[in-house]
């Protein structure tokens, strides 16, 4: 899930004043286990997405138009490697190490959190963020991602069952082309100017323009068989929105805090 800072100024004076413990700071980057999902109680995510593949293949079978829509960032490919190349490239920059010794695993949703877990000075943090928001959406970086690959086989496996399979992306439209090299050096050869949907500006939120082009393929006549994301931000607004559409979520470090529906299906963590 793209993520953008901002105003650095705003969002950080008032978030320094208090500097948590090392070990809470990485308790936090760990993000949430079982206990946010309702423990025990969870929809199992892996065995939903294989029964929605059997119905996939099921609708087609009937000349049903389905789609299966996934979500890129996070989802598909592993962003950590991106804020880790760019932390080597602004210490490169500085002359500086804070970064010598990060880990993918050490990696944070952002720059602020990468930065503290490795406890950089306040100016440098915010010398580093500014770095980071410059650069972390350019379709250029895409190239430091990692693939994910359970869920860019489960892409394959809903093409395979005959849904039309689209990447539905809160990077811009713009930066698709780099999103479809991304994508197809992953394997997934279906993707296209078609079936990749970015954002036409930094303008539209990104929940809101996924909620608002799910509707709209499903007024359009698509069975949508699933959503798929890492975001609670993005499951929570499309819930809210067209609640009819199955969201799944996968669980992640970089969930977020949003509430979800109690019957949400989560797919078991597949980064670690």
């Amino acid at each position: 899930m793209p993520r953008v800072l901002g105003s650095l100024a705003q969002k950080l004076l008032p978030q320094r004043q208090v500097q948590l413990p090392k070990r809470k700071q990485q308790a936090a980057v760990r993000g949430p286990d079982a206990a946010d999902f309702g423990g025990g109680n969870r929809v199992d995510g892996k065995a939903f997405v294989a029964a929605a593949l059997k119905d996939i293949a099921a609708r087609v079978a009937r000349g049903e138009k389905v789609r299966a829509v996934f979500d890129i960032d996070d989802t598909l490919v592993d962003t950590r490697g991106r804020t880790l190349a760019l932390a080597r490239d602004w210490d490169r920059k500085n002359g500086t190490h804070y970064f010598d010794k990060l880990t993918l695993q050490q990696v944070a949703f952002d720059a602020k959190d990468t930065a503290r877990v490795m406890d950089l000075p306040w100016d440098s943090e915010l010398s580093f963020m500014k770095f980071w928001d410059e650069n972390f959406l350019q379709g250029e970086r895409f190239a430091d991602d990692g693939p994910i690959p359970d869920i860019l086989q489960l892409a394959k496996q809903a093409k395979a069952a005959g849904a039309e399979v689209v990447y539905l992306t809160g990077r811009l439209a713009a930066r698709s082309p780099f999103t479809i090299q991304q994508l197809q050096k992953f394997g997934l050869t279906d993707a296209n100017e078609k079936t990749v949907v970015g954002k036409p500006s930094q303008a539209h939120r990104t929940p809101q323009f996924k909620t608002e082009w799910l509707a709209q393929s499903a007024a359009d006549g698509w069975h949508l068989a699933f959503f798929i994301t890492e975001s609670k931000r993005d499951i929570a607004t499309i819930q809210k929105g067209i609640p009819s559409v199955p969201a799944v979520l996968i669980d992640h470090a970089f969930n977020g805090p949003e509430a979800v529906r109690p019957d949400t299906p989560v797919y078991p963590r597949v980064v670690t």
